[in-house]
């Protein structure tokens, strides 16, 4: 329960997760035992959080979340849980479940008509990002970078194969056999940064955005952007905006 209300509920802000109530001696649950493995080796080192809870330990969650048969799956997402519907629990089923946790428009289709708009944007006070894929809808590892950094990106998904997106591609001479991310700041011509790998890595990903996720001129909107822009020991690169900010 101190690990629910202290570390989920707070957490799913900015991250999702999925919790399996489960119990001993329970042969459904043993059933799902392999699902929930290789659940964790697909989507875990993609942002995913997992937990579980054992029933009989926990009855006041348990209570209090309305779990009334096992195993019993819930998604958390912005403080909210989100209940498991289906019948059956499978890796595939799991994986589209998470897909419809994220809110609507966290990645937003971006063709040749909507770019300007798109990129355009950064008054918001956000950079922009361009995530060039075959895949529409967008893969779950891009909804769970997108849901993570929305405090400081936008994020837009270009379709490869839409007739509708080729002076996209040819403007940033995106290669069509490989996965392109693309992020930009006030100036809209160029990308301060460009990723393009045969299948896109979470993990690079997240290190290229934090190294690109502020603005040249960012409003400083709140503390947390203040103390982030302007650390004790700010690198030397950033000291002469954190001399304008203080």
């Amino acid at each position: 329960m101190r690990m629910y209300k202290n570390h989920i509920i707070p957490g799913s802000v900015r991250k999702s997760y999925l919790i399996l109530f489960y119990n001993d001696f329970s042969l459904p649950c043993i059933h799902v035992e392999p699902v929930w493995q290789k659940l964790a080796l697909e989507l875990e080192s993609k942002g995913l959080g997992l937990g579980t809870i054992h029933m009989q330990k926990e009855p006041a969650l348990t209570k209090k979340i309305g779990v009334n048969s096992l195993p019993y799956l819930i998604g958390v997402i912005d403080g909210r849980p989100i209940h498991y519907k289906d019948n059956q629990i499978s890796l595939l089923r799991i994986i589209g479940f998470t897909h419809k946790l994220f809110p609507y428009k966290t990645i937003v289709n971006v063709n040749d008509d909507s770019l300007e708009e798109f990129l355009n944007g950064w008054p918001d006070n956000k950079v922009n990002t361009l995530i060039f894929s075959q895949v529409e809808p967008p893969r779950l590892r891009y909804l769970l970078l997108a849901f993570q950094y929305n405090t400081y990106a936008s994020f837009g998904l270009v379709k490869l194969d839409n007739s509708k997106t080729h002076k996209t591609c040819r403007r940033y001479r995106i290669n069509k056999k490989m996965e392109s991310f693309l992020i930009f700041n006030e100036i809209t011509t160029s990308p301060v940064a460009t990723l393009s790998m045969g299948e896109l890595v979470p993990q690079t990903m997240r290190d290229v955005l934090d190294a690109n996720k502020f603005l040249l001129l960012p409003r400083l909107s709140s503390q947390l952007l203040f103390d982030q822009l302007c650390p004790p020991g700010a690198a030397r690169s950033r000291k002469r905006l954190c001399y304008s900010c203080h």
